[in-house]
């Protein structure tokens, strides 16, 4: 299988309103599905960095295609469930019409909520028991 390779940078949708690394999908041994199906598949995903409070710990989290407006797929990397064990669950980016951005468990409940940072990123304000970070990754 393929590695992954770092393509361009480019702009995130204008609701996001931040810049962000595009990755493309990793090659792999099927044929991909036909129509609109296959143009979502062929996307790139976006990579984000997701860091504890002081960045000790750090984990990989890759938004890919979108599911409707505003939802997209995402795929917490095997390190973020030890950051805030919920994140394993993670299914769902829900970019909302506040600015803020949901990321949503396979059970349809929000696990985290974050909100536009000072910079290129975005800061957790919900759950308030942990303080989390998510940056574009270069």
């Amino acid at each position: 299988m393929n590695l992954l390779s770092i393509g361009l940078v480019a702009g995130l949708a204008a609701t996001v309103g931040m810049t962000a690394l595009k990755k493309p999908v990793p090659a792999i041994d099927e044929a991909p599905a036909k129509g609109v199906e296959a143009a979502a598949f062929l996307k790139p995903d976006t990579v984000f960095r997701l860091e504890n409070a002081g960045g000790r710990m750090s984990c990989i989290v890759r938004k890919g295609r979108t599911l409707s407006d505003g939802r997209s797929l995402i795929e917490p990397g095997p390190r973020c469930a030890a950051i805030f064990a919920p994140l394993g669950d993670a299914a769902v980016w829900h970019a909302r019409d506040d600015g803020t951005v949901d990321f949503i468990g396979r059970g349809g409940r929000t696990l985290v909520r974050f909100a536009l940072a000072d910079g290129a990123g975005y800061e957790s304000i919900r759950p308030r028991s942990k303080i989390l970070s998510l940056i574009a990754e270069r």
